[in-house]
């Protein structure tokens, strides 16, 4: 199960249920680009979801918590890590799995993923003995291998963007590897 997770790419929520083990595996992308929301009930039950509404359905009361997440969302925009607005909603944090014990009905939760194991001291000593242009060189192989590698799809792929250098990069090089339809979306537009 670990070994699984350091070789996915991307973004992903998902839930794996070892009925040979007893046990239920879910973990949340490096980053937290997807969702993955968890509540515990009663009884040993605890119900597992990429978006709050669907846990809420089964809540039989809902209750804001507000003593320790409304002001961190007012000052931050964002919630303490692994808290949500409501008070018996939970969230897995990036980099993280959890392990359901379906025996003993235990619920644990550990980092498999920390950003700053992607940063050597020895790649940054490296680094920093290239030239501006090496150090392009570089990125743009970077970035030209990573889109290449994230176009796998069932259906036809599409750009939209806003022009801006990020999404205008990613589109020029997706269209090196693929017949890519781009439409251009301008925020301001009122049509």
């Amino acid at each position: 199960w670990h070994s699984m997770l350091q070789r996915i790419e991307g973004m992903f929520a998902i839930v794996l249920h070892d009925s040979a083990k007893e046990k239920v595996f879910a973990a949340r992308d490096n980053f937290g680009q997807k969702p993955f929301f968890y509540a515990k009930l009663g009884g040993g039950v605890f119900i597992l979801a990429s978006e709050i509404k669907a846990i809420l359905s089964f809540l039989d009361s809902v209750e804001i918590d507000r003593n320790s997440i409304i002001n961190p969302v007012f000052t931050t925009g964002l919630p303490p890590r692994g808290k949500t607005v409501f008070r018996r909603v939970n969230q897995l944090n990036p980099g993280e799995e959890a392990i359901i014990n379906l025996k003993n009905r235990e619920f644990l939760t550990r980092r498999y993923f920390d950003p700053k194991d992607l940063v050597s001291e020895s790649d940054y000593n490296d680094l920093n003995k290239l030239s501006k242009e090496e150090i392009l060189e570089r990125y743009e192989m970077a970035l030209e291998s990573s889109v290449s590698q994230h176009l796998v799809s069932d259906a036809p792929l599409g750009s939209m963007f806003s022009a801006g250098v990020d999404s205008s990069l990613i589109t020029h090089f997706a269209c090196k590897y693929q017949n890519i339809k781009a439409y251009y979306w301008e925020s301001n537009r009122h049509d």
